[in-house]
């Protein structure tokens, strides 16, 4: 006969507990790029459909290519506290994006059909202006440098972006 599993509260075991987090923390360099660094191993593994090809990735190849689109996010302008528009099912490209992001500080953004887009909220160097014709030669570039489904599907420009005393980009006042 099975054991029963004992209850478990929640929120008597959470509450006196807080969570100390350093303000520059970021989840992609001092996580997964560090663990690449320093104890390389399996960060994920991708199964196919048919469950015939298993394929593990490890922690410094998700750092590797998330860089190459965090570069490509900088490239574009894109700073902390931008949103991007993410539309990829679920499978490594789709890791590499959100670490990419993360890295950069630029916001992955909740989408109803696609589940998450890649949105770009840019502010413009001085000499620029906003546009349609300016968004679309982002997306065009952007699917120039990696691949098509990656390329941010809105974009707004704005003035400036909300910061916090420290000059970190405040994302959630973005979402």
């Amino acid at each position: 006969m099975a054991e029963a599993f004992p209850s478990f509260d929640y929120e008597a075991a959470r509450s006196g507990r807080a969570l100390d987090v350093a303000d520059d923390f970021n989840f992609a360099f001092d996580v997964v790029g560090k663990r690449g660094r320093e104890k390389d191993k399996t960060a994920l593994i991708a199964i196919e459909r048919t469950g015939e090809t298993v394929t593990h990735h490890s922690y410094s190849d998700l750092d590797q290519l998330s860089n190459r689109f965090a570069n490509a996010l900088m490239t574009l302008g894109a700073e902390k506290g931008d949103f991007a528009f993410v539309m990829i099912p679920r499978i490594v490209e789709w890791y590499q994006v959100l670490l990419g992001c993360t890295k950069t500080g630029v916001v992955a953004k909740p989408d109803e059909i696609r589940g998450e887009i890649v949105m770009a909220y840019i502010t413009l160097a001085p000499g620029f202006e906003p546009s349609d014709d300016l968004a679309t030669e982002i997306q065009d570039f952007v699917k120039r440098q990696t691949v098509p489904y990656k390329y941010p599907r809105a974009i707004e420009f704005r003035d400036a972006l909300p910061k916090t005393i420290s000059g970190k980009i405040r994302r959630v006042e973005l979402r």
